[in-house]
């Protein structure tokens, strides 16, 4: 296992969120996590050096849709408003124009929705919590927005389990234990 100090970040967000075994596949780069019915991804990257800083780049991806085209007319529409109520996260898609100018063609994917953070020396003590109160509204986000807006775009949810059927809702329980008064 690793142990430096994007590893450690990574551990710390798991005890913060109380992630039971049962819900969890561990990563050597991270763990995959269902606290509702939508994979919650945590992945660190290795070393990389910034200013003379040792940085570890952090990513939480929240399955939202199974496959999407591209070419969809309202997948346009409904990111956007998906973005206006976004607290914290961005959306992984490219729309055709951008894709165009990088001289690629449309595709069909899975969209999720996504939160990117640097870990350093400096902010480990405080970013941890903070960075676990997004990803934790990143689940829940999915969960309440992919049924609904997945409907519209006639597109199905990306719901999974890790050994099963997914939870029907995000299980607040853990992380409100784990909450400061």
């Amino acid at each position: 296992m690793r142990q430096d100090i994007g590893y450690q970040f990574v551990r710390e967000l798991a005890a913060f969120w109380a992630v039971s075994e049962d819900r969890v596949v561990w990563h050597p780069d991270g763990f995959d996590w269902w606290p509702g019915s939508h994979r919650l991804s945590v992945w660190v990257s290795e070393v990389i050096e910034i200013d003379g800083h040792t940085n570890f780049k952090v990513i939480l991806r929240t399955e939202l849709f199974e496959s999407v085209h591209s070419d969809n007319d309202l997948l346009p529409s409904i990111l956007r408003i998906i973005m206006n109520g976004a607290p914290s996260y961005t959306v992984d898609h490219l729309e055709n124009d951008c894709r165009a100018a990088m001289g690629a063609g449309p595709v069909e994917r899975p969209i999720a929705l996504v939160s990117t953070v640097y870990i350093r020396e400096d902010n480990l003590a405080w970013m941890p919590q903070f960075f676990a109160g997004i990803g934790i509204l990143q689940a829940y986000d999915a969960q309440r927005l992919a049924v609904a807006t997945a409907e519209q775009i006639g597109v199905k949810p990306a719901v999974s389990g890790p050994n099963g059927p997914p939870l029907a809702t995000v299980d607040w329980r853990s992380f409100l234990s784990r909450t400061p008064s």
